[in-house]
């Protein structure tokens, strides 16, 4: 019988729910609009429904740039609901794979693997990607890659703290 270890598993299982977790922050009034979109043209609504995770909301850069004054402001702006989405989808992957090296690994994984996932059928379904990569989207995208590496990086390393030490097999 072949074992499969907790790495993978818990990096398809965090894929899986990111997928989800990022919807559950949200309201869901763009729900429908994005499955009309998934029921005409698979690739786009796929592209739409990922992309979700990877909204303007989780952009650090944006946000230490206009940063609000009040304490509460910052607490809420630092953690949105995409933010909230990164570190629990980190942390789900991290309480899967057990530890804190592995859970850092494993949310990191689930985050690069996703974004991946975004650019792919940002390709099949036809949409303008160098656009999204140059100028001033350039830098708004790397605060959203650096957003969502920090909110997988809470989550790997907390969860996997709390999930305790990986059990070694002899």
């Amino acid at each position: 019988m072949v074992r499969i270890g907790r790495l993978p598993i818990g990096i398809i299982i965090g894929i899986f729910i990111s997928f989800f977790l990022a919807w559950s922050f949200y309201n869901w009034i763009d729900f429908s609009d994005m499955i009309t979109t998934l029921q005409t043209s698979p690739s786009t609504g796929l592209y739409r429904w990922i992309g979700k995770a990877f909204s303007l909301d989780l952009n650090l850069i944006g946000f230490f740039s206009h940063m609000p004054s009040d304490f509460v402001g910052v607490i809420i702006g630092l953690f949105n609901g995409n933010m909230l989405a990164w570190i629990f989808t980190g942390g789900i992957a991290a309480c899967i794979t057990k530890g804190t090296k592995r859970g850092i690994a494993a949310a990191l994984l689930v985050f690069v693997i996703d974004f991946l996932i975004w650019i792919l059928f940002g390709i099949l379904s036809g949409v303008d990607l160098l656009s999204i990569f140059s100028g001033e989207d350039l830098i708004i995208i790397f605060g959203i890659i650096l957003g969502g590496t920090l909110g997988s990086l809470i989550g790997g390393f907390t969860f996997g703290f709390a999930s305790g030490p990986y059990e070694e097999l002899l």
